[in-house]
């Protein structure tokens, strides 16, 4: 296993976004794969995000940091470019059957009200467990999407739905 000292790994800053695209990705960091700790360029975000992402309860402490940590990015850098109409949140569910981030549905949470999200429970599920993209499985869109269901057809129809990921 290999010991990285998280206190001195590089920083990077949030893209800044003058307005939304509604038809490309908006990353806020580049992330760097883990890669088993062995990518020479993990960063501090790549360590927050991993933090987000965390399944273990005695790093639960880590997620909590992480869900501040990117409110407070998500609301300095993104609550300019709100849009006027209702719009609804979708987290990208796990790779794994009807799991989804935990980390990411507190910061939805966190981010309901000042963003002015419809919603209060997220609005696709996984119908089956796909490989990892981080082991190597498949990333291609179509492979997510057969494996991917809206819960509720009539809540989105006709709505600004801002769907996030945590990779």
């Amino acid at each position: 296993m290999v010991s990285i000292d998280f206190t001195k790994l590089k920083t990077q800053y949030a893209k800044n976004y003058q307005q939304l695209d509604y038809l490309n990705i908006m990353p806020l960091y580049d992330y760097h794969p883990w890669d088993s700790g062995n990518n020479p360029n993990i960063d501090k975000i790549t360590n927050t995000i991993l933090n987000l992402k965390t399944k273990k309860p005695e790093k639960f402490r880590f997620r909590d940091q992480a869900v501040n940590f990117f409110s407070k990015v998500m609301k300095t850098q993104l609550l300019g470019l709100n849009c006027a109409n209702s719009k609804s949140f979708c987290v990208v569910p796990s790779h794994e059957k009807d799991k989804v981030c935990v980390g990411l549905l507190k910061l939805m949470d966190n981010l309901s009200a000042d963003f002015g999200f419809i919603n209060t429970n997220n609005l696709i599920r996984r119908t089956n467990t796909v490989a990892k993209a981080a082991t190597g499985g498949d990333r291609s869109l179509q492979h997510h999407l057969n494996s991917l269901e809206v819960i509720n057809v009539q809540h989105v129809h006709n709505q600004v739905i801002y769907l996030f990921d945590d990779i």
